[in-house]
């Protein structure tokens, strides 16, 4: 799993974002996530950062999405509190986008399952 690709972002408008559209920087990385297949996480631990933004940033998720990318969803909790923190703010930014299933690890294993709620737990 790729995980929070744009963790640079994270101190927020402290600090210098380079110059230009960001996507040159992201297209930079499509090449190996279209052909490893490998899992993008959508986390809502930026949400508590001082960037106030989930990784990755929607124009990054949405060029992943198009290169075939797999979605996993996480909260990046540090803290018990922080636990699924921010779901629901992502799902709807997940079914904007267009995702219908999210990479679930059990393990070591992934599969996909539909986007919902089974059991009280978020899936």
């Amino acid at each position: 799993m790729l995980a929070h690709p744009d963790l640079v972002k994270v101190w927020g408008a402290d600090r210098p974002l380079p110059e230009g559209d960001l996507r040159s920087y992201y297209e930079l990385a499509m090449d190996g996530i279209a052909e490893s297949q490998i899992a993008v996480e959508v986390s809502t631990a930026g949400l508590r950062k001082p960037v106030g933004e989930m990784y990755p940033a929607p124009a990054f998720l949405k060029m992943c999405l198009e290169a075939g990318a797999p979605v996993a969803l996480s909260s990046d909790a540090h803290r018990p509190e922080d636990v699924g923190s921010d779901y629901e703010q992502a799902l709807e930014l997940l079914a904007a986008s267009g995702v219908q299933e999210l990479c679930v690890f059990e393990r070591r294993e992934h599969r996909l399952e539909p986007v919902g709620v089974s059991g009280g737990v978020v899936r």
